[in-house]
């Protein structure tokens, strides 16, 4: 293979066992027709990051939002009603 070459991969890490921080020691090993390659050893450092999740809030305001609008609307309704 040429150094330019290009080959698609795709491959899975176990996170057990593993802390944020540790790094990783590996090599690829790929196979073109019945030749074998091997690359040299490439060292990578893990980090976790924690998901963002949703606010409580993105679920309570809307919902807020609406009793406030429908207890406005009731009020204005009833004021008409006792006119």
């Amino acid at each position: 293979m040429a150094p330019d070459d290009f080959l698609p991969a795709f491959f899975r890490v176990s996170t057990e066992g593993l802390e944020d921080g540790d790094e990783m020691v590996f090599k690829v090993v790929y196979r073109i027709g019945r030749d074998t390659y091997e690359s040299e050893p490439l060292r990578v450092v893990i980090n976790f990051e924690e998901s963002g999740g949703v606010s409580p809030a993105a679920y309570i305001i809307p919902v807020v939002v609406v009793v406030i609008v429908i207890v406005l609307l009731w009020f204005l309704r009833r004021k008409r009603w006792t006119r």
